[in-house]
């Protein structure tokens, strides 16, 4: 990292000269987004672990209003894949997976921080804050908040 860098980060991270920083590069094999095989548009939806069935909420929502979509929904890391693959296992429009689809048309979640990374790439996110949980990046100026599924579903009826 040039000097100037690393002492913006200092300043912004509030990191002391104990840290150091390196540079990792990143090879063009790694991709964060991983194009997901589907013949229909992807709803992606960001899980937090806290209160999982706001999780489900939303979910269950997303599978009976989006019904023409496949709806492609990213546990938390410290959430297993099975606690969702067990409950939607019979539903033909759902896929339970850690990728992050690249193809998708449209980023839900509750909180997570992959919405930031969804919005940077183009992609149109939307938070479902139902825990009405005061993050520090999501600016409701800037981003789509919704509080509740009411609201979520007058602007965004198939």
């Amino acid at each position: 990292l040039s000097s100037k860098t690393e002492i913006l980060l200092r300043i912004i991270l509030d990191y002391d000269d104990s840290v150091s920083f390196i540079k990792i590069n990143i090879s063009q094999k790694y991709k964060f987004f991983t194009f997901v095989p589907s013949s229909k548009k992807i709803i992606t939806f960001g899980c937090q672990d806290a209160v999982p069935s706001n999780n489900f909420e939303i979910i269950d929502f997303l599978i009976v209003n989006f019904k023409n979509y496949l709806i492609h929904i990213i546990p938390h890391p410290r959430e297993k894949v099975n606690l969702y693959k067990r409950k939607y296992a019979l539903n033909d429009n759902v896929n339970i997976s850690y990728k992050k689809p690249s193809n998708t048309i449209l980023f839900i979640s509750r909180f997570s921080t992959l919405g930031i990374e969804y919005q940077k790439a183009g992609v149109r996110t939307i938070f479902i804050n139902l825990d009405k949980v005061k993050m520090d990046f999501i600016i409701e100026s800037k981003h789509e908040v919704y509080t509740n599924l009411h609201d979520f579903e007058n602007k965004f009826k198939e």
